[in-house]
């Protein structure tokens, strides 16, 4: 939406979704989603396109962190690392 509010438009599916990040860059927003089933990370960007999982875990995942050059994702409490593209996640 513009900073007055106007023009607002959903960019993602329909579901529980919460805790939204931008990227150092403002390229993708990281979200988390119940809508799978459990609470899993999900990348998108600002314009809608390219939502993509990045986490398939038995455990449902809380909040994040980008690392200020925007390469990785920290995901907490748990202290989780992974490429910003979701592999390696460690």
């Amino acid at each position: 939406m513009a900073a007055d509010g106007s023009n607002q438009r959903q960019i993602t599916e329909e579901s529980a979704n919460g805790g939204p990040v931008w990227s150092p860059t403002a390229e993708e927003i990281v979200f988390t989603s119940f809508r799978d089933g459990s609470w899993e990370i999900y990348k998108v960007a600002p314009n809608g396109e390219n939502q993509t999982r990045l986490t398939n875990n038995s455990s449902s995942e809380g909040g994040f962190s980008w690392t200020p050059d925007g390469a990785q994702i920290i995901s907490h409490p748990e202290l989780y690392m992974m490429n910003g593209d979701g592999s390696d996640f460690h």
